[in-house]
């Protein structure tokens, strides 16, 4: 970090998935960011993760890492006109011509994910392949509960 610094560069580190860091993990990163305490912080600490990460960084012996966080973001889960745009937008990203689920598919997926992405995404990867196996252009209601069966199934 000191060569680093010497150089002009501020390092970033990104942590994904943080809310499954050890107590251990966490205490580290606290230290390093407090290694000059009366210089600039030695580097820039992104932490994502998911709603348990807010819990654990409030937890006694964690305070002085909580107060250190600068900048807060939450993702809160889509509601159904966001969900439809979300899953639009991941098939214009991956050159799809059309959308393979009605609204009655996307108004199921939704249900069942509560607008959390990443279910989401798995309800309908789920009925991307149901429509691929029975060359069903067109995906509804029926086979998003099928995909979704599929998960609990699969859990």
């Amino acid at each position: 970090l000191a060569d680093l610094s010497q150089r002009g560069i501020h390092p970033i580190l990104v942590v994904d998935e943080a809310h499954l860091l050890s107590h251990r993990l966490l205490h580290e990163l606290r230290y390093w960011l407090n290694a000059n305490m009366d210089a600039a912080t030695p580097f820039t600490l992104i932490l994502l993760g998911q709603l348990d990460l807010r819990s654990l960084l409030q937890l006694k012996g964690f305070e002085a890492l909580d107060q250190r966080i600068q900048v807060r973001f939450h993702i809160q889960p889509f509601d159904l006109a966001q969900s439809a745009a979300y899953i639009k937008h991941h098939l214009r990203v991956v050159g799809a011509e059309r959308c393979p689920f009605s609204d009655s598919f996307i108004h199921a997926a939704q249900q069942f994910s509560h607008g959390i992405p990443r279910q989401l995404n798995r309800v309908c990867l789920n009925g991307l392949l149901i429509g691929f196996a029975e060359r069903k252009p067109i995906l509804d209601e029926t086979d998003a509960r099928r995909a979704i069966l599929e998960l609990d199934r699969s859990s």
